[in-house]
């Protein structure tokens, strides 16, 4: 009777286990500014323990309005052990230190990659939707997304394709393999960064931009660009000569940092300038 009492207590125990690593989180930690703003979104607020300190910060986030009251974490072990969480998010190169010693210590921890494509997006969503059990929420919120950027498509498909310059702090653009090269194609532009054949995040030379023969110039908002080093090549004569009567999109950086569904927004407001680009490419093809 000891061994079957044994066995019956271990099954007992076994099953009080499962239902307790099946059960709905409700004690989630963010601890990067991308998996911040999935979590708000697929997640409800009760549930959420604590999102990172960047969630708060106006120039990088998109939900500064919706975080009133809400823990905010820096990262540290020390804050996150305090939480007692049952589910940690952060991307895949969020303090590699902590999550690795919250892993150690049987936490659960769920890595977010870094979206390169649209399709990583939506991938993205779908798996933070299916940890939390928000399969449903999630899948309206790709709907939603995706109803957004064929809509673009339909108003896109059957034209020319003008080339669209990104150029962000630093002489930076954006190139194959990016994000953002994904969401130019998607407002039906050929991103100039692609077509010089680079690949991801680089440096372009002023000089390099100012003889594209670009279309369309994208910066990020003009109010993010402040007086320092990092932004005086916006202010140069060439770019300002270069780009003189052709259309200049100013996107802020908070809707395309992060692969949410705020990417439709920015496929949309590249879509907005694509008649003046096309009026542009074609003043080009004549020779004015």
């Amino acid at each position: 009777m000891g061994i079957l009492r044994l066995i019956l207590l271990f099954f007992i125990a076994l099953s009080i286990c499962l239902q307790v690593a099946a059960a709905k989180p409700e004690k989630i930690v963010s601890m990067n500014l991308c998996t911040d703003q999935l979590v708000m979104l697929l997640a409800d607020r009760e549930n959420i323990a604590s999102i990172s300190y960047l969630a708060a910060e106006p120039s990088a986030s998109t939900i500064v309005d919706d975080i009133n009251g809400m823990h905010l974490n820096h990262g540290l072990a020390e804050e996150i052990l305090q939480l007692s969480p049952d589910l940690v998010f952060a991307s895949e190169f969020t303090t590699k230190i902590t999550t690795g010693l919250l892993k150690q210590l049987g936490y659960r921890v769920e890595l977010l990659p870094i979206p390169n494509s649209i399709d990583d997006v939506i991938s993205n969503i779908r798996f933070m939707a299916e940890v939390l059990e928000e399969t449903e929420r999630g899948e309206e919120v790709i709907a939603s997304m995706i109803a957004r950027l064929d809509a673009v498509k339909q108003k896109t498909q059957y034209q020319k394709k003008p080339v669209a310059a990104l150029y962000w702090a630093n002489s930076y653009t954006s190139g194959k393999g990016t994000l953002a090269s994904s969401l130019v194609s998607a407002a039906g532009y050929i991103n100039l960064g692609s077509k010089l054949g680079l690949q991801n995040t680089v440096k372009l030379p002023l000089e390099t931009l100012v003889s594209s023969s670009a279309d369309i110039l994208v910066i990020g908002s003009r109010h993010d660009i402040t007086p320092a080093l990092a932004n005086e090549m916006f202010h140069h004569p060439a770019l300002n000569v270069a780009f003189s009567g052709l259309p200049i999109v100013d996107i802020p950086h908070r809707l395309w940092i992060c692969g949410t569904p705020k990417i439709a927004e920015v496929v949309e407001k590249l879509q907005s300038a694509y008649g003046a680009a096309l009026d542009n490419q074609a003043r080009r093809g004549s020779g004015e």
